[in-house]
This record gives structure tokens, C-alpha cells and sequence, in this order.
């Protein structure tokens, strides 16, 4: 195995061009491995090499989505007269590259399966794509439960002690859950790309000579774990890509119910306005009266200018006054915790954008 770091687009591969072409043919990989590793959208696919002396060698070729998720390149070639699995692969960041060379160096059964056979190394990749797409989905899940519990959309009992803590100011709340539906986004089609993954090697598993290559010299009982994990991955895959779906909806439904607050409480504070240009009001139309000639002033005009507005006024500012009350108890009602329990050791963070997304 040959390894590195980069994805070949806006990270630069740890190998510089003239290394890489070496490689390339010192393996005797074909010119389509170096537009696999620039893919955009994520390529799989598998080739049965035809050589002269009648020998047959199987070439997979896969390539994760270049999204903020998990960016991924394998070339894989296996050749079975010989008991020789080739690979070449490159993961993004040297973290997650670590973790993957980690697996394939231990000493449980597992490393030792993923080491003699080809399908198991490939079933070991889409974990940890899998593995990087979930975690990010869990994340995002916290963010719009967070929202639900500002908007009192959610179950949770206690808002203040949410998994995540989000700011009374709504349009900071809207500028978050945009980014989370943006997120979304892109964690749902990386998980649309592994379970098409996931069908793709479950086919081919199955197929007669790519099968034999596949499985190569490993036992039967050895094959069919490795078999039975790509059935359990590929439910357990659908099963995200449904919970997905669901938080694309949530977050939809949260966008809407914001707007419509924003809009309820810029509708209050243009009623504010009104009544209080309704309090200045009274006093300025009897002073355009007054002093439009049409009654006889005096130096006691003021009595009955007084006499007339004041109780005007008052009114006006009475009726105000009742609106505003039932404001305040709107509002006081959106905002007040739906149980006052205590619950203890929850962790809580700040609602910002997620580092990696």
C-alpha cells in the first residue's frame, strides 16, 4: 500500500506530479486513476484487466464526493494467481489518514481481515466515510433541536439546559439554520453516495468472476462476515439517509416558524410606533384648530385647549397601554420554559457554525 494526504482539488496531494506519475506507472495503474482522484461528485467502479499471457487481474477505482464531509481516493488492484492486492490511497487530512493506517496495522481479527482480503479493505473505507458523515449529522441534529426549543417545537423538557444554547435574537437563530439547511445539504449527498456505494459492492460481491477475485483466498466463513457486513452498512446507511431527510424537514419547518415571529414582533414594534405617534397626536390636531383662526382666541385659551386634550390624550395612552400588557405576556409565553425541573450533568455548548462544515 502506498498512502497519502490531499483529495487532488483544493487540497494539493502530499505527493508532488512527477512522484505521482512514477507511482502511477511503476503500478501500472491506468490514466483514468488520476481523473478519479480529481472527481467532484465521487466515482466507483471496477474493471477486469485482460493481459496476454491470459492472466486476469480486477481494478477498483473509488473516490468520495469532494464535500465537507469525507474526501477519500482508492485504486485497488487485485491479482489472484499471484495473491497480490495493490493499492494506493490518499485521504484528506493526515488525522483521518492515522486512523485508517491504524486499523490496517492492529492486531484484532478485523485488521487481519482487512489485510488479506480486497473487499474488506473497501468495506473499512466506507466506515470511515460513513463514520465522518454521521458525525457531522449528529451535530447538526443538536443545532435544530436548539431551535426547536427556542420556537417550543420540541419535547425537550427543560430549554435551559439544551444541548445547545441559541441566542434570544432571531435573526441570529435565522443566519445559523440557513447554514445547517446548507450543511445538510451536502452531508445528504454524501450519505446518497455511500449507499449507492454500499449496492454497488453488494452487487458485485455477488457477481461470478468478480466475486472470485474479490474474495480471493479467504475462507468461506471469512467471506460471508465480510458480506454480511456490507447487508448491516448498507441498512444502517438507509437508516441515515432517512433521519436526513427528516432533519431537512425539521429545519424547514423551524425557518418558517422564525420568519413568522419576525414578522410578529416587527409587526409589534410598528403598532409601538403607532400608538405612540397616536399619543403626540390629540394635542397637535387641537393646536392646528386652535391656531387656524376658525375660533376666537384669547389670552385663557389654554383652558380649553388643556381641558380638551388632556382627557384625549389620556385615553389614547390607556388603550396603549392594554396593548402593550398583552405584548409582554405573548412573549413572556414564547420564551417561558415548559418544565421548571432541573436536569443535571447535560452538556451544553454555543449554537455556531460548525468548524468543519
Amino acid at each position: 500500500m502506498i498512502a497519502g494526504t490531499g483529495n487532488g482539488t483544493l487540497l494539493g496531494l502530499s505527493l508532488d506530479k512527477s512522484l505521482f506519475e512514477t507511482i502511477i506507472q511503476s503500478l501500472e495503474f491506468p490514466d483514468k486513476v488520476e481523473k478519479t482522484i480529481t472527481s467532484i461528485h465521487g466515482v466507483f467502479s471496477r474493471f477486469i484487466e485482460y493481459h496476454s499471457d491470459g492472466k486476469k487481474t480486477l481494478l477498483i477505482l473509488f473516490s468520495s464526493p469532494k464535500t465537507p464531509v469525507r474526501e477519500i481516493f482508492c485504486a485497488i488492484r487485485v491479482d489472484l494467481e499471484l495473491s497480490v492486492t495493490t493499492c494506493l490511497l490518499f485521504d484528506a487530512t493526515a488525522r483521518d489518514l492515522n486512523r485508517v493506517i491504524k486499523t490496517l496495522n492492529g492486531l484484532g481479527p478485523t485488521s487481519k481481515l482487512v489485510r488479506r482480503n480486497p473487499l474488506a479493505l473497501i468495506v473499512m473505507i466506507l466506515v470511515e466515510c460513513g463514520a465522518t458523515s454521521e458525525s457531522k449529522r449528529s451535530d447538526l441534529d443538536k443545532y435544530i433541536l436548539g431551535a426547536e426549543v427556542q420556537t417550543r417545537a420540541s419535547s425537550w423538557e427543560d430549554p435551559n439546559k439544551t444541548l445547545v444554547r441559541w441566542p434570544h435574537n432571531f435573526y441570529s437563530v435565522m443566519s445559523v439554520l440557513h447554514l445547517c439547511q446548507n450543511n445538510l445539504m451536502f452531508v445528504n449527498h454524501a450519505v446518497e453516495f455511500e449507499v449507492a456505494a454500499w449496492e454497488f459492492f453488494q452487487r458485485i460481491s455477488s457477481e461470478g468472476d468478480v466475486g472470485q477475485l474479490l474474495k480471493a483466498k479467504t475462507g468461506d466463513g471469512a467471506w460471508q462476515t465480510i458480506r454480511d457486513d456490507i447487508d448491516y452498512e448498507l441498512a444502517h446507511t438507509n437508516s441515515r439517509k432517512a433521519q436526513i431527510g427528516c432533519l431537512r424537514e425539521r429545519v424547514g419547518v423551524q425557518i418558517s416558524m422564525i420568519d413568522n415571529m419576525v414578522a410578529h414582533q416587527e409587526t409589534s414594534q410598528t403598532s409601538l410606533i403607532a400608538i405612540l405617534a397616536l399619543v403626540f397626536a390629540p394635542a397637535s390636531l387641537i393646536a392646528s384648530i386652535f391656531s387656524a383662526g376658525i375660533f376666537p382666541t384669547s389670552e385663557k385659551s389654554w383652558v380649553p385647549f388643556i381641558s380638551s386634550t388632556l382627557p384625549i390624550t389620556l385615553v389614547t395612552v390607556a388603550i396603549g397601554v392594554v396593548f402593550l400588557e398583552r405584548q409582554l405576556v405573548v412573549r413572556a409565553w414564547w420564551r417561558k420554559p415548559s418544565h421548571t425541573s432541573k436536569v443535571d450533568d447535560v452538556p451544553t455548548r454555543d449554537a455556531t457554525p460548525h468548524e468543519h462544515c
